[in-house]
């Protein structure tokens, strides 16, 4: 039996019948689990090409290599003596291979052109003229990952595949895409993905239409503003200060012939980085086809101190180093609908330069240690702020580092006591540090969450695009995977490290604070005033011209629906029978001990990580409560202190020691008949941190008191706001469960205990709870007795390959 459970057992079974743990389909799995593995190879076989610094390969030079030991891999970068393009190879085992080209694009106004370039390009290329080839390969040819990103310095085209044979097909696809795009000869691939008016058919109005345009008319947001508007009064002008998707009325402005500037100021080699990942054979043959595309083009001589934002930041720096502090704050409107309630966005930004990446590394583990969910920092802000959330992070841009703190859902004329509180936590911070157990909890979260770097399905993607994050503004290549790295032994991050980031960041140099506020009923205006230019400028159209503009909409809309089978057919090189065969099993305990408990146990070769999840039967809790339970969950689920053994600094201790916090939900077996509601708690932490885990989860479920109406007033706010904003942003999943209640009780049961009737029942609460609070606690502790006793379980765990034996 694993000592960890009988200990469990022994300190919590005295108190409960039954607390106990369920994991069966929804279990997850880290790491390699014990396999057995049988591969058809669809490459070359033999041991693949590895490189050293200095070595040449066709028109390419070995500038460095480094052993990434997150990853397992050998990363070796090229430079392209004739272009100047640069090529990273990351190898490693991982079948799930990847090739990406990424172009340093610096944003230059809010006009969307770099996203409007993205979508473009992948609209096809001269070898390959087809509109819809690319969505109909991501669907039809063996791809694992096919995506395009557009961020404020950077474009980027990943695409992955478990056949190498299939990845360097798709590799000669992408170049053919990004370096002869058929955009540059088709103005309809222009209109189509950035905007173009349009002609209603039955009442001849005219109207605005465009990819581009009406993603970012639904997607730009006031935290996306308050961001970039941070960004610019530190670094005026700089890449962030723009919206690198574009604000729908400046897109409005965008050109056909601005796009094909952009286009050839930015899509070449020497502004141009590709990427190779995974278990790569022939290196040499990616190597080769980049050589030849790059071939064609010369390294132009570079301005080495030409960084986007760095002139911008020394010229204003000039004229204010006055041996003072400077401090900017500035206020936005933000166009909401009528009806908006939401309070806004403030980002508190702070100037650090451009900082060496053993000081990079440091500031980036301090904003991750202060940024999480229940850090004392987070939980101080949050009780000065009740129902906000706020966020820390590090931005680089244009070789500078901006230090961030964003309070989403402060009131605008909070804004002074929201700097001054962040100030002084960072005062604080810099006499004391933290306090020495949520320190060492932390540094335990950040090497666990380092052991697990190459799990999940988008580990691969997400190293790519957090790499070209710090490559594209000035950094190294391999700033981050070396950051990555300093994660897997955290004893250097101490507090004296700490104390002196906190007092570089409480006595800024230069500092800024954007305030971004949503003002009901400017969307509907600003809706109206395009409108009203849109009926200006087509009343002065005569016929003809608004049948061209008709007839181009279907011209356009036709194009876009082409058939790209033959195509497809010639860029899918892979069959089944070339694809690796992988069978994996994996070794799995189950068993009934004699109270009648069931144990579902995974084992994992990855060492050093527990993964749990307890599901506590919930099937006591009657219909009319069950409002009452769902409140319960997201009550202790998230900031309420329970007035149990354990204080604020504490709990904020142990929650630290789980990766990603300890989640607690409320969810069913299944959505039909027979389904079974549970209470669930997950969490993955490491061993040592296991029993820890299981304390915390005991304290909020079952040693949370509900007795002080404010608090519980403000979390029924915080959370009745969270749930509009899920039926508001899922409402066809909504309209699904709904759907399927009179057939699918378990979907019925869902609906109600997380929309329509949930929001309802919150209402009601919020408005009660002044005159109503003794009952709703008493409701609320009620439940936590019904949820305590529970006979229907299971216990199950992914635990590392040498726990086996033991459970």
């Amino acid at each position: 039996m694993n000592p960890i459970i009988n200990d469990m057992r022994e300190n919590r079974m005295k108190k409960t019948v039954r607390i106990i743990a369920m994991l069966t389909a929804s279990v997850l799995i880290f790491g390699e689990c014990v396999t057995e593995v049988y591969a058809k190879s669809g490459v070359a076989a033999g041991e693949k090409k590895t490189y050293t610094a200095g070595e040449k390969t066709g028109g390419f030079t070995v500038s460095d290599t480094y052993d990434f030991e997150s990853f397992d891999a050998k990363v070796s970068l090229f430079s392209h003596t004739q272009s100047g393009a640069k090529v990273v190879l990351i190898q490693n085992d991982d079948p799930n291979r990847f090739f990406m080209l990424e172009f340093d694009t610096k944003a230059e106004n809010n006009k969307g052109t770099a996203h409007v370039l993205e979508h473009s390009i992948m609209s096809g290329s001269a070898k390959y003229p087809s509109r819809s080839l690319a969505g109909a390969l991501s669907s039809r040819a063996y791809l694992t990952y096919m995506n395009a990103f557009t961020k404020n310095a950077s474009t980027s085209f990943p695409v992955a595949s478990l056949s190498e044979k299939q990845l360097l097909k798709m590799a000669q696809y992408y170049t053919d895409l990004c370096f002869d795009p058929m955009i540059l000869r088709d103005e309809d691939i222009f209109s189509s993905e950035a905007w173009r008016f349009t002609v209603d058919d039955t009442t001849g109005e005219l109207g605005v239409n465009g990819t581009i345009y009406s993603e970012m008319s639904g997607r730009y947001s006031s935290d996306m503003a308050a961001m970039a508007k941070a960004a610019g009064l530190l670094y005026p002008g700089c890449p962030s200060s723009y919206i690198a998707g574009g604000i729908p009325q400046d897109i409005l402005t965008l050109s056909y012939e601005e796009v094909k500037d952009f286009y050839k100021k930015y899509y070449k080699p020497s502004e141009c980085t590709a990427y190779l990942y995974g278990d790569i054979k022939d290196a040499k043959a990616f190597l080769d086809l980049l050589d030849e595309r790059f071939s064609g083009y010369e390294a132009p001589q570079k301005d080495s101190t030409d960084i986007a934002g760095g002139k911008a930041l020394a010229a204003s720096s000039e004229k204010e180093d006055t041996g003072a502090p400077v401090y900017v704050e500035k206020k936005y409107d933000f166009p909401a609908p009528a009806g908006t309630i939401y309070t806004g966005d403030m980002v508190y930004a702070t100037d650090l330069g451009a900082l060496p990446d053993d000081k990079l590394t440091g500031l980036y583990a301090f904003a991750r240690c202060l940024g999480r969910d229940h850090s004392t920092p987070v939980l101080k802000l949050g009780a000065l702020f009740p129902g906000a959330s706020f966020d820390f992070a590090v931005i680089p841009d244009g070789g500078n580092i901006m230090f961030t703190v964003s309070a989403h859902g402060v009131d605008e004329n909070y804004a002074s006591e929201f700097r001054s509180a962040v100030l002084g936590i960072l005062k604080e911070i810099a006499v004391n540090g933290l306090r020495e157990k949520e320190l060492g909890y932390f540094k335990s979260r950040m090497e666990t969450d380092a052991a697990l770097s190459r799990e999940g399905s988008q580990a691969a993607a997400d190293l790519l695009m957090s790499t070209v994050n710090y490559s594209s503004n000035g950094r190294d290549i391999l700033t981050y995977m070396k950051l990555r790295d300093r994660m897997r032994d955290m004893s250097w991050f101490d507090n004296d490290l700490i104390k002196s980031v906190a007092s570089s960041l409480a006595t800024p140099r230069r500092s800024a604070m954007a305030i971004v506020t949503p003002r009901p009923g400017l969307l509907e205006a600003e809706r109206q005033k395009r409108d009203e230019a849109l009926e200006k400028f087509g009343s002065s159209m005569t016929d003809a011209e608004k049948k061209k503009i008709a007839d181009d909409e279907k011209r356009i809309v036709e194009a876009a629906s082409d058939d790209p089978a033959e195509y497809v057919k010639g860029l899918s090189v892979t069959g089944i029978a070339d694809l690796s065969d992988e069978i994996k099993t994996y070794s799995v305990g189950d068993s009934t001990d004699d109270r009648g408990m069931r144990h579902v146990g995974v084992y994992s070769s990855t060492k050093g990580v527990y993964v749990t999840k307890i599901c506590l039967d919930a099937s006591a809790v009657p219909a009319d409560m069950l409002g009452y339970l769902s409140l319960y969950v997201d009550l202790v689920n998230g900031r309420f202190v329970p007035t149990g053994k354990y204080g604020q600094d504490e709990l904020a201790d142990m929650i630290s020691c789980c990766n990603r916090g300890q989640d607690i939900s409320l969810t069913v077996s299944s959505l039909g008949k027979n389904f079974r509601p549970y209470v669930a708690v997950q969490f993955m932490c490491a061993p040592e941190m296991t029993q820890t885990a299981f304390d915390l989860a005991y304290e909020r479920l079952f040693d949370s008191k509900f007795e002080d109406p404010v608090k519980i007033r403000d979390g029924v706010t915080s959370i009745r706001q969270v749930t509009g904003d899920n039926i508001a942003s899922n409402q066809g999943q909504t309209a699904r469960y709904i759907a399927y209640s009179d057939d699918a009780p378990g979907a019925a049961y869902y609906e109600n205990t997380h929309y329509l009737e949930y929001y309802d029942f919150l209402k009601k609460v919020e408005d009660n709870i002044g005159g109503d609070y003794k009952n709703v606690c008493a409701k609320l502790n009620e439940i936590g007795e019904l949820i305590r006793y529970t006979d229907s379980s299971v216990i199950g765990y992914v635990l590392p390959k040498e726990e086996e034996k033991q459970y």
